[in-house]
């Protein structure tokens, strides 16, 4: 891979860049690159959220749309996205999250540049009506580098997509706090958005069964999300015990 980096001109394409973990780990690697003396520059499809910081040499732009209709606007952001990628025939396009992936394979068709996409959740629970699933799997192909966390990821797609995967971890920030000595309090701890995909039902369905036999421990859901307030009736009728154990709060 570092071989599709040796002209150092690198563009990230993403939904947003922030409000999720694969707008973290995007700032994460676009930062380092910059830091490396890499030309870096960010594509985003959307700008109404507050983004991650980013190093003050990085371009980062939006891809505004006119249309209003979703599948016209897909066709405008993929005609103004190959536009751009057009006029940097040497950079590495790098996009993130199999939509985005997918209307960046489309706009790089039958140009030069090295594509590397980026797979960040369980490919099996994300976009698997039957279309888009089968639309997924053949614009794979176009890739020149899948990018997988898990083994399984890799392993749902078809062996001609798996050839050309890799599995890289999310990279660690460097400015993480130091470990905690001492004391800790009897609380269990979750940051994320309260989204289906995080399954968040089955990791509080396993809470309670630990609750009963550990009365003492919480646990707290840090975020906010769709799914929110539907979790807290759900588990509004539980023991009462188990429901005040349960504490969901919005962090910023």
């Amino acid at each position: 891979m570092s071989d599709y980096l040796k002209n150092k001109k690198v563009i990230f394409v993403t939904n947003i860049l922030g409000n999720g973990g694969a707008g973290r780990v995007m700032a994460t690697i676009a930062n380092y690159l910059a830091h490396k003396k890499y030309n870096v520059e960010i594509l985003s499809f959307l700008d109404n959220y507050e983004t991650y910081d980013i190093h003050n040499e990085i371009k980062n732009k939006v891809i505004y749309c006119k249309s209003k209709n979703s599948v016209l606007k897909k066709i405008e952001r993929i005609i103004r996205l190959r536009k751009i990628i057009k006029a940097n025939k040497e950079a590495v396009i790098i996009s993130f999250e199999y939509f985005v992936n997918m209307q960046t394979i489309v706009a790089t068709l039958g140009l030069k540049n090295k594509v590397i996409i980026s797979e960040r959740n369980d490919p099996s629970q994300q976009g698997n009506r039957f279309i888009l699933d089968k639309m997924r799997g053949l614009l794979y192909r176009f890739a020149d580098i899948l990018v997988c966390q898990t083994e399984d990821a890799k392993n749902y797609f078809s062996k001609e997509v798996q050839r050309k995967s890799t599995i890289i971890l999310n990279p660690i920030m460097p400015n993480l706090p130091q470990r905690f000595v001492g004391s800790r309090k009897k609380e269990i701890v979750t940051f994320c958005r309260i989204e289906p995909q995080k399954n968040l039902k089955m990791m509080i369905d396993a809470f309670v069964l630990l609750n009963k036999e550990h009365p003492e421990y919480t646990l707290s859901i840090y975020g906010d999300g769709s799914k929110k307030e539907e979790l807290k009736v759900l588990y509004a009728n539980e023991d009462n015990d188990v429901s005040c154990a349960l504490e969901f709060m919005i962090h910023r």
